[in-house]
């Protein structure tokens, strides 16, 4: 699914450029923190 958010910019040259050092996409990145982000509520919930 498509969505559009709004990020800091420095926040998405932060994570351009970790993508690029572990020849990841941005959006693997991005899917990988949410993903992360989401289990982390799930265990402390």
């Amino acid at each position: 699914m498509k969505t559009t958010i709004e990020l800091p910019d420095e926040l998405v040259k932060q994570a351009r450029r970790v993508a690029k050092q572990e020849g990841a996409t941005l959006r693997a990145l991005v899917e990988e923190g949410l993903q992360r982000s989401l289990e982390e509520r799930r265990k402390s919930a």
